[in-house]
């Protein structure tokens, strides 16, 4: 292990006070993880391998960014289901793309991804970051005697047991509303009439199974909503709601799904997006479909400091 005293008199010790961090690598002692976090923003702001070591791939960086990119810099990734089953991801990591969150199960039908240990472990393999998550359709037992979050959140703890995953688990929250349809941002109809929920049985549903994940993940959840559904959901939404710890992946696209340039739109109360689901109609080399033709993809931002922040780093 490097010593202060050796760390400081590097290349590397004399680069980094150039970095917009909240303090220069020279303040902290290498031994700590205070140390690697640091390592691992700077490296993801350079599209680096991650790994928290001042290896010879980031000394050279280094040398050629005296003044880096800071913590603020955008980072992009995917997230995939069972519509894109074929993925090359050394590919989708050498098109730029640094994460990915995949579809673990849909409790409301008892599905599971067949492909979700191999895809996780070869994005993992390639060099991103990986997550899963469940499709989180909040049921009312009124029309579904069965209904369980707390069963929904054990099924998918189940799915994802042993996976190498660096990111927190995902609930994607996005169809149920009350009885009645809400045209999303791709001008398509959303909901399914059938579930006839309040905004705040929806929000008692999720909660139940953000506390559930949270136990059995060891940090809370990610919670994914597009701004239509943040928006019907906010007047249910407590200020000490559970919900409102989870960092907040929101989706909002451009038209017809293309990419969205501006930010998301913050939508109180819920806290500003970590992640911003910018496009669903993405396209990258080796992403396929169930035909093995390209495959559109849904398109992710965060901040580098974001991302080193979710992989608990």
């Amino acid at each position: 292990m490097m010593t202060p005293t050796a760390y400081n008199a590097s290349v590397a010790g004399r680069l980094w006070p150039h970095v917009a961090l909240p303090q220069p690598l020279p303040a902290l002692d290498p031994a700590t993880p205070a140390f690697t976090s640091a390592v691992v923003v700077w490296q993801i702001a350079l599209g680096l391998r991650p790994d928290g070591q001042l290896g010879p791939a980031t000394w050279a960086a280094m040398r050629r960014h005296a003044t880096p990119p800071s913590a603020s810099a955008p980072v992009l990734g995917i997230d995939v289901s069972g519509h894109q089953p074929y993925i090359d991801w050394p590919a989708v990591y050498a098109a730029g793309y640094r994460y990915a969150w995949v579809k673990a199960t849909e409790p409301r039908t008892g599905y599971v991804y067949g492909r979700l240990a191999e895809h996780v472990h070869a994005a993992a393999a390639a060099g991103l970051a990986v997550g899963a998550y469940t499709f989180n359709a909040a049921r009312d037992k009124r029309t579904d005697a069965k209904a369980s979050p707390e069963r929904d959140a054990d099924a998918f703890l189940d799915a994802v047991r042993g996976l190498p995953l660096t990111l927190p688990l995902a609930i994607d929250e996005e169809e149920m509303y009350q009885g009645r349809r809400i045209r999303g941002p791709d001008g398509k109809l959303r909901g399914d009439p059938k579930y006839k929920m309040t905004a705040a049985a929806i929000v008692e549903w999720d909660e139940r199974v953000a506390v559930r994940l949270t136990e059995g993940a060891g940090r809370p959840p990610v919670f994914y909503a597009y701004t239509a559904m943040l928006r019907y959901l906010a007047p249910a939404v407590s200020r000490g709601s559970v919900l409102l710890d989870c960092p907040l992946w929101q989706s909002q696209v451009g038209d017809g799904g293309g990419p969205r340039s501006k930010p998301a739109t913050h939508v109180k109360p819920w806290p500003e997006a970590a992640v911003h689901q910018y496009s669903w109609t993405g396209r990258i080399t080796g992403v396929l479909s169930k035909a093995r033709r390209p495959a559109n993809v849904d398109l992710n931002r965060c901040t580098a400091a974001t991302l080193a922040a979710l992989r608990g780093v």
